[in-house]
């Protein structure tokens, strides 16, 4: 795996969405793997496990919001950040409606 160019984690709060099942909270982690230096949309791989809530107040007033870590030596800080977020501890409070576990291009 010499050619690996990047390994990128991501976590966001999606917000209140209704896709016709009724509303919901997303709350979201990624981990982005780019396979090669000059990678074009086929070389970037996703693994995704999103958790699904039913919407309530508390949830709704969330603001949508992402971060990023672009490197290993982030991790301990971005895991801090996920673990302090609104959305994670608002999160910890409410039943998961669905998980969805996901892997494939991200282009």
């Amino acid at each position: 795996m010499s050619n690996m160019k990047t390994q990128i984690c991501f976590f966001s709060n999606g917000g209140t969405f209704d896709w016709g099942t009724g509303e919901q909270f997303t709350f979201s982690l990624t981990r982005q793997i780019i396979v090669y230096e000059d990678a074009e949309d086929d070389d970037i791989w996703q693994l995704s496990l999103t958790f699904e809530f039913e919407a309530d107040d508390d949830l709704r007033s969330l603001d949508n919001g992402d971060k990023w870590c672009h490197s290993l030596s982030e991790l301990p800080e971005f895991r801090e950040y996920v673990r302090r977020s609104t959305a994670f501890t608002a999160c910890a409070e409410h039943q998961v409606r669905r998980t969805v576990l996901e892997y494939g291009i991200a282009g």
